[in-house]
């Protein structure tokens, strides 16, 4: 217990920190025309000081976990994030090459460190293992898949690592409440490994709680360097020592249909590069009709807390999961064609300066 108090307050003293720190030397945003309401500009890049405090409480409070090669790949791949998030804030960096890079990220995590999906468990049809290739190409879709959900959900403040912070509760919540529970008959090599991953988890899950707060008024904000590292972050832990990856799904549900939905917006509707922003994602479309931003976050976030709760009481019924995850497939993508599609309402929320 006492290792958990060090990473709350290691957290709090980095995260406080790094807001002041930039707010001193003046590394600030630029809030354009298209905030509404105007703002003074915050400090900019915090994901620095997201990744240095993840890394400095595993040295702290777990350093025998560096000495397995799949975290020393995760901070590594980590750091390519900061070094071309930073780049990118700087000069910017194309679509293409973002690409590009998370498809490196995603098969260096499967190639190096052996994290990947090599086999899943289907209700009926039981475990189906893929060969090497197909094991690659489907964790290296999931990486990129991860990575730009979050990242295009962070078109509202805090809404991004709000997710993310539900995402990492949804991993520990999984491993000691489904996991060890019912799955009685896993390795002690195995469960050493989960229980790392809880751990590790818990230490992403109180600094991105922390910064929903500071990204909340704003008072700072991570950027594309902090949030690409949570969705990369969520995707690695959900894969690492054979993590049930459903419930992960099920729990950021909205983030993943929204990703889904902009990619064939863009391409069907709009006739455009798919890798090009706009203002599509869900959270643009639930503005267009009105809502605040409080409103999109509270529903957002209880959204995800209410399925999670759901798939966590499943516990290990698999059918009711892929039901449940059916189910809300359905009713996000349905009432998205009706409105958009049949209704015809705007699909594109454009910001307008205001006078």
């Amino acid at each position: 217990m006492i290792d958990f108090v060090y990473i709350i307050i290691i957290a709090l003293l980095v995260v406080i920190g790094g807001v002041f720190l930039f707010m001193k030397f003046n590394i600030l945003d630029k809030p354009g025309p298209d905030i509404i309401p105007p703002r003074k500009p915050v400090p900019t890049l915090q994901g620095i000081f997201l990744y240095m405090g993840v890394l400095f409480s595993i040295l702290l409070v777990f350093p025998d976990y560096l000495q397995n090669i799949e975290i020393i790949v995760f901070f590594l791949l980590g750091f390519i994030i900061l070094i071309f998030g930073v780049i990118d804030e700087i000069k910017g960096i194309s679509p293409m090459i973002r690409v590009v890079i998370q498809l490196l990220l995603g098969f260096i995590a499967f190639y190096f460190a052996g994290v990947g999906i090599e086999s899943i468990n289907l209700p009926i049809l039981g475990q189906i293992e893929f060969p090497f290739v197909v094991a690659a190409i489907l964790t290296i879709i999931w990486f990129v898949g991860f990575m730009n959900a979050i990242n295009w959900f962070d078109g509202v403040n805090s809404l991004a690592s709000g997710v993310s912070s539900i995402g990492f509760l949804t991993i520990i919540l999984l491993i000691y409440l489904v996991v060890f529970p019912h799955y009685q008959d896993i390795t002690q090599e195995t469960k050493q490994m989960l229980e790392m991953v809880a751990n590790i988890s818990f230490i992403f899950l109180i600094f991105s709680l922390l910064y929903t707060f500071v990204e909340f008024k704003p008072f700072g904000l991570l950027r594309d360097v902090g949030v690409m590292f949570l969705g990369f972050a969520l995707a690695y832990l959900a894969l690492l020592g054979g993590a049930k990856i459903g419930t992960i799904l099920v729990a950021i549900s909205l983030a993943f249909f929204d990703a889904i939905w902009v990619f064939l917006n863009r391409i069907l509707v709009m006739k455009k590069n798919p890798l090009k922003g706009d203002y599509t994602h869900l959270h643009h479309r639930l503005m267009r009709l009105g809502w605040s931003r409080n409103e999109v976050r509270v529903f957002v976030w209880g959204w995800s807390l209410f399925f999670m709760t759901i798939i966590i009481l499943l516990g290990a019924d698999r059918l009711g999961k892929v039901v449940i995850f059916l189910f809300m497939f359905l009713v996000f993508f349905g009432v998205n064609y009706y409105l958009f599609w049949i209704k015809g309402l705007p699909y594109e929320f454009i910001k307008k300066e205001k006078k």
